[in-house]
C-alpha cells in the first residue's frame, strides 16, 4: 500500500506540474516526466540514507533491510536534500531553467507530500506521542514504541502534516492561478522552504525518540535552517522582483 500511495502521488503531482508548465510555456514542459523520475530517484536514495543514518544501529544489524522500501522509512529532508542534487544533474542532461523548474515543483510538491504521508497511515509510522483526543489514531501492539506498548492512542502526525501541507500546496496554486507570483522568480521554492521548515518545527515536537546529535533534535535544527534560508530568500527574491518592475 506505501508503494501504491507513493505511485499515486508521483503520478498526480507529475501531471499537475506537467499542466502547470504548459500553461506558462516552459521548455521544460515536453521532458517533465523524465525530469520528474530522475529528480525522484535521487530524492528515493537521499530520503533513503537519511532515514538509514537516523536508524543506524538498526539497520547495522540488519543491513539487507537497507534495501527493504516497502515498508517504508524515507526521511524527507533526505529526500529534499538528494532532490536538489537531481535537479542540478537533470539539468546538465536536458539543459533547462532550474530557476523555473525549482519554483515549478515547489508549487507541487506539498500536494504530493500530502498524499505520501497517507503511506505513513497504513503502515503505522509517523505517529506521535501519546494522545487521547478528537484526533487520536489506534497503533495495534505489534506497531508501537518500546515502552509504550500498553498505550493504544496516539498523535496522527502523519495526519496533521498532510493537511498542513495542503494548506501550503493551496496557497501556492493560487498565487500562480491569480498570476501573482512568476514561476522563474524563486519566490514559489523560498516560500516552499519557509513553509515547511515551519510544519516541521511545529511537529517535531510531537515525535517519539527524534533523531538526536549531541542532544540536538536533527530535524529542528534543520526546520531552523529552513525558515531562515526561507525568509532571507523571500526578501531577496521581490527585492529582486521590485528591480525588474521598475
Amino acid at each position: 500500500m506505501y508503494s501504491l500511495i507513493a505511485a499515486i502521488s508521483v503520478f498526480i503531482t507529475t501531471t499537475l506540474a506537467e499542466y502547470i508548465a504548459t500553461k506558462n510555456k516552459l521548455n521544460i514542459k515536453d521532458k517533465i516526466w523524465q525530469v520528474i523520475l530522475m529528480v525522484i530517484l535521487f530524492g528515493i536514495i537521499g530520503a533513503r540514507a537519511y532515514h538509514v543514518i537516523d536508524f543506524y544501529p538498526y539497520y547495522q544489524a540488519n543491513p539487507i533491510l537497507i534495501l527493504n522500501f516497502r515498508a517504508g522509512g524515507l526521511g524527507i529532508y533526505g529526500g529534499l536534500i538528494g532532490g536538489l542534487i537531481g535537479v542540478f544533474v537533470a539539468s546538465k542532461i536536458y539543459i533547462f531553467s532550474t530557476k523555473q523548474f525549482l519554483d515549478l515543483v515547489s508549487i507541487v510538491l506539498p500536494l504530493g507530500q500530502s498524499i505520501g504521508r497517507w503511506g505513513n497511515y497504513f503502515n503505522f509510522e509517523l505517529y506521535g506521542k501519546p494522545y487521547n483526543g478528537i484526533f487520536k489514531i489506534f497503533v495495534p501492539n505489534a506497531y508501537r514504541v518500546a515502552g509504550l506498548e500498553n498505550i493504544s492512542y496516539y498523535h496522527p502526525i502523519f495526519f496533521y502534516e498532510s493537511f498542513l501541507n495542503i494548506l501550503l500546496f493551496a496557497l501556492m496554486f493560487i498565487l500562480w492561478k491569480k498570476k501573482i507570483v512568476k514561476i522563474g522568480s524563486m519566490i514559489y521554492l523560498y516560500l516552499y522552504i519557509l513553509g515547511y521548515g515551519l510544519i516541521r518545527y511545529t511537529l517535531e515536537p510531537l515525535r517519539i525518540n527524534a533523531w538526536e546529535y549531541k542532544n540536538i533534535n536533527v530535524a529542528t535544527g534543520i526546520s531552523l535552517m529552513f525558515i531562515f534560508i526561507g525568509i532571507i530568500g523571500l526578501i531577496i527574491s521581490s527585492k529582486n522582483l521590485r528591480k525588474v518592475k521598475r
